[in-house]
C-alpha cells in the first residue's frame, strides 16, 4: 500500500482549482470474437494543459490496461480485452477508471461477443436460411462459405440436426457436394432436366446446317452436364454446360452442326448425349443422304422383293398361306423386279417357275426360249435353276436324268452353294425317294456353313415327316430345331423327339433352352416343364422366370437332380411364397445350399413353426447348430435377423452369444439402386471417423446408432447423395425393444453403447443404467474429441453425487476447460471446490470471467483459496471477490481481503469499508486509503464524519488526519461545503495536543462557528480556541474576515475590527484582483482610488474601508488575465446601520456623533463629542509608546 507520504503533497497542492480531463473516446465499444484477444488505446489530458499524475483500473480482468499509471500533460493508454472463454451473444459491459490529482473519471466500455457467423457480401450469414440465399445469388462465394471450418457453427436450434449431412458432405466435390446438401436441408428440389426434343430427322441436307437443342431444368443450383455426340457428322459447339449457361436459371441452347461432308450415303444415324449428375438425356438424330443414290434405288428395292419371295415362300411351306395365295403374292413381286430391270435373268427364272406351278407350259416355255439367253454363261445356281425348270417342263426322263447329273456335276464343283443343293434335292430321285438320304444330305449342308431360312424349312419339313432321322441333335441340328420351334414349325412326334434328346443331354445349352421355351409357348407338357428344368438346372438359372417351371415340375412331382435347390434359390425371398412340403422334408435330411438360402429356408421354418409342428422339429437342431454358427461368423441378413431373434434371444442367450449378438444388433440392411454406387457412408459426429460400408448386389449392412446419425451412398467417383438417390433401409431389430435383453451383456462397445445411451451432442444424460458406457465412450479414440468433451461434465457431476471420488477425479484430469458447456459452468467450479481443487477453480473461473459465474460460487471459490494459501494479494483474486462483492455476495474474509488489498475509486473504497465495518474487521486500513484517496482526488464521500471517525479511532495517523482536515477545511471555507461539528472539535483537539494547526483550519473554524444555526454550539471548550485563532489571524497575520465581526462580545480583537466595512470578494487562487473606488460624498473631482486586492486565502480576497454613519462608496472590481482586464463586479458600500450595542473604542463614538447629528440631536452629539475629546486626552498622557 502507498505510504500517506507518497500520497499526499504540499497543502496547497490539494486546494487548487482542480479542472477535468478530456478523453479521446466517449466510450469504448468493442465488437470481438470468442476467444480473440484485441487491443486498441484512449488517450486523455488536461483541459488546462496542467500535469497530471494518477492511476488506471479496470473494473473487469478482461480489460487489461498496458499501464498501471499516467503522467504529464497528455498521455495514452493502450489497452488489450481477451474474450477467451466467452460465450457467443454475450454482452460485458464495465469501467475504465482514472484516480488522479484531476479527479476521478471513468471510461465505460460495452464488449459484444458476437455470435458464430460468417460475413460475406449479402451480408452476416447466420443461418441456413442466409446461406441458401447466398447460394441463389453467388454460388463461388457460397462454396467457399461451405469449405470455412466455422461453417459447422451457423446450425443451431432446428438446423442442428443437419450438422452430420453437412460433415459428410463437406469433402470432395464442392460443387457437387453443396447442391446434395441444399436439397438435403429442403432449402431446394433435385435439378431435372429436359429437352425440347429427342429425335431429329433431317432430309437430304444440301450443305451444313446449324441447329440448337434447348435444354431446361426445373430450378436453380450447381449444374454441369457433359455433351457428347456419337457420329461423325454431329459437331458440337461445347462440350459441357454449366449453371453460368442458363439464362434466367432455367434454360439453355445447346448449338451443333450437322456436318453434310461428314453424311455417308443413305441412313445416318447419330445421337446427342447429355450427362449430369442425376440425369442421361439422349437425342437421337436422323439424316437421311439419298444424293447420291438414285441411280441406284432399283437395286435396293429388288433386294427388298427378293426378301419378300423368301418370306412368302416360307409362308407357303409351313403351311400359313395356301399355294394359289403364294403363287398370287409371288408372280406380284417378280413382276415388280422385272419392272425395275434388275436381275433380269434371274427374274425371268422365277417368273418361268411360277408358271409352270400354274400349268401355264406354253407361256413358260416362251419366256424359257425367248428371255432366257446364253444362261451356259451364268453362275451356277442360275444355270442349275434353270436345269431344273426344264426338267419340269420336259416330264421326260431321260431329260430328267440328264439334268439331274449336270446339276450334281455343279454341286460337286461347288458344294458350299447351298441353291444349287437346294435344287439338287428337288430333282434328285435318288434324294426324293429317300427322306432321310435327303435330310442326312441338308445337314451336310447345313455343316458346310449354310443359314438359309428356305433350307431350314425344307429340312424341318422332312423331320416332321420322319421325327425318328433326329438322332445325334448336334450343334446343326440343335439350330433347325431352334428354327422351327421359334417359328412354329413342330408337329407333335418331332417335339417328343426333341424333349427326348434335350434330356439326354447333360451340358447346358442356351440354343436348346430357347427351343424348348418357344415349344413350351406353343404347348405345355408335364414332359417339356420336365426337359425345360433339367436344362435349367445344367445351366443353374435361378431367376424368376426359371422360378415359375421350377414350381410346375415340384407340382407335377418331377423328379430331377437339384430340382429343389433351385426352387429355393431362384424364390423371391421378399414375397411370402409357400415352400412345398416335399421340399421342407427334402431339406431336413440334406442340404448343400448357401448359408443365404439356408438361412431363408430356416427362418421359413421358424416363422410357421406353429402350422408345421413336425417339420419344425426335423430341423430345429440344424437351425439351432447354423444360426450360433452364422451368428459367431458376424453375419446378417434379414433372415439371419430372424434366427437370431427366435433362436438366441429366446432359446439360446448364453452371455457369449448375446455378446456375439451386440455386433449385429444395430444393423440394418440398405438397399440402393443405379449410379454405381459402392458404399454408404455413416456421418456422426460423435465419432472421430465417419464409417463406411461397402455395397455388393446393391446391398450393405450399416450399424445405425440412432436417428441423428445420416446415411450417404457414395459412387465410384466419390460423389455422395442423400435425398437424390433411391435407397431404402430395412430394420432387422427393435432396438428399444431389445435393448433390456441386450445391454446387461454388452461391454465396451463403442457403437452399441452410444444407441444405448439415446444420446447426441445437445442431450447427455447420464443415470445409474448407463453411466458405465459413458465411460467408455469418454476414454474411447473412436468417439470425436467433441463428444468426449461433452461426455465429461454430466460424468464428473453423477460420479460427483455418488460420491465416487476417484473416478470423478480421473475425468476433471482429463477435462479441458474450453470444453466446459456455459450452463454448466458454476456447477463444474462447484465441483471443483467441492474436491478440493481451489486453485485450478480459480485459474478456470478467471477463464470463464468471473462476471458469469453465481457469485455464491465466487465467494465459495475465493474463500477456499485463501483458506488454503493465506491472504496474498493477486490480481485474479481481486478479480473474483470484487466481482461477487459488486452482486452483493461477501463474507468476513472477502471483505478482509478487499479492505487489505482493494485500490480504484473512492467509491468502491467507500461501498467496501461500509460492508467492513458491520463485520470484525480492521478498518483503518482502508479508512486510510479513502482518506488519502480524498486528498489526491477530491471525491466526495458521503459518510467521511464516520471514516475520518473510525481512523481516529484506530489509531490512524495524526500526520494524514491533519492534513484531510485542512483539505476540508479549504472546502468550507472557500466554497461553502457542508461541515459535521466534528471536524472542528478535532481541529480543537488537535491543536490542544500539537500546538499548532494551518490557518485554513482556523479561518474554517471561525467561519463555521459564527453561523447563526451554530452559535449555539460554542462552549467553554470552543470559546478558548475562538479567542485564539483570531488573535493569530489578526494580530498574527494581519487576516480579517467579516465573520470575525460576529465574535466581538468574545473577542477583543474582534470588537477592533467590528468597526470596518468589509467587502470580501472570491476569485482564482493567483490571480490579480484590482479594486477602484471613491466615497461619494468626496464630489471634489479626484475620481477612483485604486488598490491591487491583497488574498487572504485560497483565491479569498477581503478588502476593509472605514465608513462612517451616511457614508457612500462606489467601487467596481476588475482581473487580469493574460493581460487583459475585464470588469467582475460592483457595487456600492454604506454604513447607514445604527448599532444599539455599547461601543467604546473612538471609532464608534465618531459614528456615534454622526449618527446624532444626522438625527438633529445635539445634546447628544455635544456630549459625545466631549466624551471623546476626554478620552482622546487621557490616551495621550497616561500611556506613552515604546
Amino acid at each position: 500500500m502507498l505510504g500517506v507520504s507518497t500520497l499526499i503533497a504540499k497543502e496547497r497542492r490539494y486546494y487548487m482549482d482542480r479542472g477535468s480531463l478530456r478523453f479521446s473516446e466517449d466510450r469504448l465499444e468493442l465488437t470481438v470474437k470468442s476467444g480473440q484477444l484485441i487491443k486498441g488505446h484512449f488517450s486523455i489530458e488536461d483541459d488546462k494543459a496542467r500535469d497530471m499524475e494518477g492511476y488506471v483500473y479496470s473494473s473487469s480482468i478482461r480489460m487489461r490496461t498496458m499501464v498501471d499509471v499516467f503522467h504529464g500533460s497528455r498521455a495514452d493508454i493502450p489497452y488489450e480485452f481477451d474474450a477467451s472463454g466467452m460465450e457467443p451473444g454475450t454482452v460485458l459491459k464495465g469501467n475504465i477508471s482514472l484516480v488522479s490529482n484531476i479527479g476521478e473519471y471513468i471510461l465505460p466500455f460495452v464488449v459484444t461477443v458476437s455470435l458464430s457467423v460468417i460475413r460475406s457480401s449479402i451480408g452476416e450469414i447466420k443461418n441456413l436460411f442466409h446461406f441458401t440465399n447466398l447460394c441463389k445469388s453467388d454460388w463461388n462465394e457460397a462454396i467457399s462459405v461451405f469449405s470455412d471450418p466455422d461453417f459447422i457453427s451457423i446450425m443451431k436450434g432446428q438446423d442442428a440436426k443437419f450438422r452430420n449431412l453437412y460433415l459428410g458432405l463437406c469433402k470432395g466435390n464442392k460443387n457437387y457436394n453443396l447442391e446434395e446438401f441444399l436439397v438435403g436441408i429442403n432449402k431446394k428440389q433435385k435439378i431435372e432436366l429436359s429437352i425440347d426434343s429427342d429425335t431429329v430427322n433431317l432430309i437430304d441436307p444440301q450443305s451444313d446446317i446449324v441447329r440448337e437443342l434447348e435444354i431446361s431444368r426445373n430450378g436453380w443450383g450447381y449444374t454441369l452436364i457433359a455433351v457428347k455426340s456419337e457420329g461423325d457428322f454431329i459437331k458440337l459447339g461445347r462440350n459441357k454446360i454449366t449453371s453460368d449457361d442458363f439464362n434466367n436459371g432455367n434454360n439453355c441452347r445447346l448449338e451443333y452442326t450437322i456436318v453434310a461432308s461428314e453424311l455417308k450415303k443413305g441412313i445416318n444415324y447419330g445421337r446427342i448425349t447429355l450427362r449430369s449428375l442425376y440425369d442421361t438425356l439422349t437425342c437421337d438424330i436422323t439424316v437421311s443422304n439419298n444424293r447420291f443414290i438414285n441411280d441406284k434405288s432399283r437395286v435396293l428395292k429388288a433386294k427388298s422383293t427378293q426378301f419378300s419371295l423368301m418370306r412368302h415362300y416360307m409362308d407357303y411351306a409351313t403351311g400359313r398361306i395356301d399355294k394359289t395365295k403364294w403363287l398370287q403374292l409371288a408372280t406380284d413381286l417378280v413382276e415388280h423386279r422385272l419392272r425395275l430391270g434388275v436381275d433380269e435373268l434371274q427374274n425371268n427364272l422365277y417368273k418361268t417357275h411360277l408358271l409352270l406351278l400354274e400349268e401355264k407350259y406354253n407361256e413358260a416355255k416362251w419366256i424359257l426360249d425367248r428371255k432366257v439367253v446364253n444362261i451356259e454363261e451364268s453362275s451356277n445356281e442360275l444355270y442349275s435353276y434353270y436345269l431344273y425348270l426344264m426338267a419340269l417342263y420336259n416330264v421326260d426322263d431321260y431329260y430328267k436324268r440328264e439334268a439331274t447329273d449336270r446339276i450334281k456335276s455343279i454341286y460337286e464343283r461347288d458344294p458350299d452353294n447351298w441353291r444349287v443343293a437346294w435344287v439338287l434335292m428337288h430333282i434328285s430321285d435318288e434324294l426324293i425317294k429317300y427322306p432321310s438320304r435327303m435330310y442326312a444330305f441338308g445337314i451336310r449342308q447345313l455343316e458346310r456353313g449354310c443359314h438359309s431360312p428356305i433350307f431350314y424349312v425344307e429340312l424341318i419339313r422332312l423331320l416332321n415327316k420322319i421325327p425318328s432321322a433326329l438322332v445325334h441333335y448336334d450343334d446343326e441340328e440343335i439350330r433347325l430345331c431352334y428354327f422351327a420351334a421359334r417359328n412354329r414349325l413342330i408337329d407333335d412326334e418331332l417335339r417328343g423327339q426333341i424333349i427326348y434328346h434335350a434330356l439326354r443331354k447333360r451340358e447346358f445349352n442356351k440354343v436348346v433352352l430357347r427351343t424348348l421355351l418357344y415349344m413350351n409357348e406353343s404347348k405345355e407338357t408335364p414332359e417339356l416343364t420336365e426337359a425345360i428344368c433339367a436344362e435349367l438346372i445344367h445351366g443353374n438359372v435361378i431367376d424368376a422366370e426359371a422360378h415359375k417351371f421350377y414350381s410346375k415340375a415340384i407340382s407335377n412331382n418331377i423328379s430331377l437332380t437339384r430340382l429343389y435347390e433351385n426352387f429355393l434359390l431362384s424364390m423371391d425371398r421378399q414375397k411370402d411364397e409357400v415352400i412345398p412340403r416335399e421340399v421342407l422334408i427334402y431339406f431336413s435330411y440334406r442340404s448343400n445350399l448357401p448359408p443365404k438360402i439356408t438361412a431363408f429356408l430356416y427362418a421359413y421354418v421358424v416363422k410357421k413353426r406353429e402350422e408345421i409342428p413336425d417339420i419344425y422339429d426335423m430341423y430345429e437342431t440344424a437351425i439351432d447348430t447354423f444360426t450360433v454358427k452364422q451368428l459367431y461368423a458376424k453375419k446378417m441378413s434379414r433372415d439371419l435377423s430372424v434366427l437370431y431373434h427366435e433362436i438366441i434371444l429366446n432359446k439360446l442367450s448364453t452371455v457369449d452369444n448375446m455378446r456375439q449378438l451386440s455386433a449385429l444388433f444395430l444393423i440394418n440392411g440398405i438397399r440402393v439402386t443405379g449410379r454405381n454406387i459402392v458404399n454408404i457412408v455413416v456421418s456422426d459426429e460423435r465419432l472421430s471417423e465417419e464409417l463406411v460400408y461397402p455395397v455388393v448386389n446393391g446391398e450393405a449392412y450399416v450399424p445405425i446408432t440412432g436417428s441423428d446419425v445420416t446415411v450417404l451412398a457414395e459412387d465410384s467417383m466419390g460423389h455422395r447423395f442423400y435425398q437424390t438417390i433411391e435407397m431404402s433401409t430395412e430394420r432387422f431389430f427393435l432396438p428399444r425393444k431389445n435393448l433390456p435383453a441386450l445391454e446387461k451383456y454388452i461391454e465396451d462397445s463403442v457403437l452399441f453403447d452410444l444407441y444405448a445411451c439415446d444420446c447426441g451432442m445437445e442431450y447427455i444424460r447420464v443415470n445409474e443404467r448407463n453411466a458405465s458406457r459413458f465411460l467408455y465412450l469418454e476414454s474411447n479414440e473412436n468417439v470425436s474429441d467433441k463428444f468426449r468433451a461433452a461426455i465429461r461434465i454430466p460424468l464428473i457431476f453423477y460420479y460427483q453425487d455418488k460420491d465416487d471420488v476417484l473416478k470423478a477425479d480421473v475425468i476433471l484430469g482429463r477435462l479441458d476447460r474450453k470444453d466446459v458447456p456455459y450452463k454448466d459452468r458454476d456447477e463444474y467450479l462447484r465441483s471443483l471446490c467441492i474436491r478440493g481443487h481451489v486453485d485450478r477453480a480459480l485459474e478456470d473461473c478467471l477463464f470463464f470471467g468471473p462476471e458469469n459465474i453465481e457469485p455464491k460460487i465466487l465467494l465459495r471459490i475465493a474463500s477456499s483459496c485463501i483458506e488454503k494459501n493465506g491472504k496474498v494479494e493477486s490480481e485474479g483474486m481481486s478479480a473474483v471477490i470484487l466481482s461477487a462483492f459488486d452482486r452483493g455476495k461477501y463474507n468476513e474474509t472477502t471483505l478482509d481481503y478487499l479492505a487489505s488489498f482493494y485500490r480504484g475509486p473512492a467509491k468502491n473504497l467507500r461501498n467496501i469499508w461500509r460492508c467492513a465495518s458491520g463485520f470484525y474487521i480492521d478498518t483503518v486500513s482502508i479508512c486510510e486509503k479513502i482518506i488519502a484517496q480524498t486528498l489526491r482526488t477530491g471525491a466526495f464521500i458521503g459518510e467521511e464524519v464516520q471514516i475520518l471517525k473510525e481512523y481516529v479511532e484506530g489509531g490512524g495517523s495524526t500526520e494524514l488526519e491533519l492534513r484531510y482536515l485542512s483539505y476540508f477545511a479549504h472546502e468550507h471555507f472557500v466554497n461553502d461545503r457542508l461541515a459535521d461539528d466534528y471536524f472542528f472539535r478535532e481541529m480543537a483537539r488537535i491543536y490542544e495536543n500539537e500546538g499548532k494547526l494551518p490557518l485554513c483550519c482556523m479561518l474554517s473554524f471561525l467561519k463555521h462557528y459564527s453561523l447563526p444555526e451554530n452559535r449555539g454550539l460554542i462552549d467553554e471548550t470552543i470559546r478558548p480556541h475562538i479567542i485564539k485563532y483570531i488573535h493569530i489571524l489578526y494580530k498574527g497575520h494581519g487576516i480579517v474576515m467579516p465573520f470575525m465581526k460576529e465574535y466581538k462580545s468574545i473577542s477583543k480583537e474582534a470588537m477592533e475590527i467590528s468597526g470596518y466595512t468589509m467587502l470580501e470578494y472570491t476569485a482564482d487562487e493567483g490571480a490579480k484582483v484590482t479594486i477602484n473606488y471613491m466615497m461619494s460624498e468626496d464630489g471634489d473631482g479626484r475620481g477612483y482610488t485604486r488598490e491591487e486586492m491583497v488574498p487572504v486565502y485560497g483565491g479569498v480576497y477581503v478588502k476593509s474601508f472605514l465608513l462612517f454613519f451616511g457614508e457612500t462608496l462606489q467601487y467596481y472590481i476588475v482581473e487580469n488575465k493574460d493581460g487583459e482586464e475585464s470588469l467582475t463586479e460592483s457595487g456600492t458600500l454604506s454604513r447607514n446601520d445604527v448599532d444599539n450595542e455599547e461601543n467604546v473604542d473612538k471609532y464608534s463614538m465618531i459614528n456615534d456623533i454622526a449618527i446624532a447629528t444626522t438625527l438633529k440631536d445635539y445634546d447628544t452629539a455635544l456630549e459625545l463629542l466631549e466624551e471623546y475629546k476626554y478620552k482622546e486626552y487621557i490616551t495621550n498622557h497616561l500611556f506613552k509608546v515604546r
